[in-house]
């Protein structure tokens, strides 16, 4: 099961469907939430959640048509063998994902160093600027700083800042802290506050790859 979920990120990363890390993490939040029985409540979940975009979506339901057939039902008797089982499994797709961001990351870096910077430092700014933002951007955006964070680009930020602010940014977590409904636009202001309050003491990100952005000018 976990190779059908890591060549289904595969497979949407090829199609040019932007997938972070986090969002794969949701991902398979959200396939251990619905299960596979009712596949149009799984396709209609993940699809919140990993595309982004009218395009996006157009090729996550392809991706999905193809890798999410029948057969999968077959595969969940599998899994539903033991609890040791499913953690094994559970360990080795983790184990495989992380190897292949790493191994995207590194060729990320080395081809398009310049993009990558401008993305971070993007980020950067509008998390720290923004006065009204919401749910799905901040993640995005803060999957971005966690990304500078592992190039060394935030030396003095600890990386425990960021996986807080993932979970507090977070809609239930916001109508919690303050004690009552809040609606859209609401949360989207307090979440933009909170988060200029908790970066503000957080250095621009610093350039390190100095020799591959020369590299990329020049060959431009």
């Amino acid at each position: 099961m976990e190779k059908v979920l890591t060549d289904f990120v595969k497979a949407l990363r090829n199609s040019n469907v932007r997938v972070s890390p986090a969002e794969t993490l949701d991902a398979m939040s959200v396939i251990d939430e619905v299960g596979y029985d009712d596949r149009d409540l799984l396709k209609r979940s993940l699809s919140i959640v990993l595309p982004k975009t009218p395009d996006e979506k157009q090729k996550f339901d392809t991706c999905f048509d193809y890798f999410f057939s029948d057969e999968i039902k077959e595969q969940v008797e599998i899994l539903s063998k033991t609890e040791e089982d499913i953690v094994d499994r559970l360990n080795k797709v983790l184990l495989q994902i992380v190897d292949h961001e790493e191994n995207a990351r590194v060729k990320l870096i080395e081809s398009k160093t310049k993009m990558v910077y401008n993305h971070i430092g993007r980020a950067y700014g509008i998390l720290g600027n923004a006065h009204s933002i919401s749910s799905k951007e901040t993640m995005n955006l803060l999957s971005l700083l966690r990304l500078g964070m592992d190039m060394k680009m935030f030396p003095g930020t600890s990386q425990a800042l960021i996986n807080e602010l993932i979970i507090i940014t977070q809609p239930a977590h916001l109508q919690k802290a303050n004690e009552g409904k809040l609606s859209a636009e609401k949360r989207d202001i307090l979440r933009s506050d909170l988060l200029r309050s908790r970066l503000q003491n957080v250095d621009r990100p610093i350039i390190l790859h100095k020799k591959n952005l020369n590299d990329e000018e020049n060959s431009n």
